[in-house]
């Protein structure tokens, strides 16, 4: 997974966060008025993930997400 965004303790629980941002500019946008129809030539990808780990170094938990519109 590479090196974590975050990392969190609250008493003996630990959380790694990793975060994976991606941007895509078409074409369109570098084009006057193209985007004039509502629709964003600009694809924005944002990807989570989250580990929670017990007192004894044991995942407990896992939760991802994933928002954009590309």
């Amino acid at each position: 997974m590479g090196e974590t965004s975050n990392v969190s303790r609250q008493g003996d629980i630990e959380t790694w966060t990793y975060m994976y941002n991606k941007t895509d500019i078409g074409a369109r946008a570098f084009i006057p008025f193209a985007n004039m129809a509502g629709e964003s030539p600009i694809g924005l990808k944002i990807n989570s993930l989250t580990i929670t780990f017990n007192k004894s170094g044991i995942v407990e938990d896992v939760s991802s997400s994933a928002n954009g519109n590309n």
